[in-house]
């Protein structure tokens, strides 16, 4: 059973909209959609090619040039998931 967020009545699973104070009941969507997933997978790589880039300034083998270069590229891509999120909400 759900229960309103505003009054705390009992709630049915298939009603819209509370019966005792007429306040909207949230859709429960268990599954993340696909912009917040991809925004975590961009967030996440972002961070791992911050800790490459910061590896590459005591790592020969990795090229400073190419970690920061990503870097770049992926805090774009970052900033323009973002954006579009919130542009999405509202």
């Amino acid at each position: 059973m759900d229960h309103c967020r505003q009054c705390n009545s009992t709630l049915k699973s298939d009603e819209k909209e509370c019966w005792g104070c007429g306040a909207g009941v949230p859709e429960q969507n268990s599954r993340p959609s696909f912009n917040e997933r991809f925004r975590k997978v961009v967030k996440v790589t972002f961070l791992m090619f911050a800790g490459l880039t910061v590896a590459s300034l005591f790592v020969e083998s990795l090229s400073f040039v190419k970690c920061i270069s990503g870097l770049l590229v992926l805090f774009l891509v970052k900033n323009s998931a973002d954006y579009m999120a919130e542009a999405k909400k509202g």
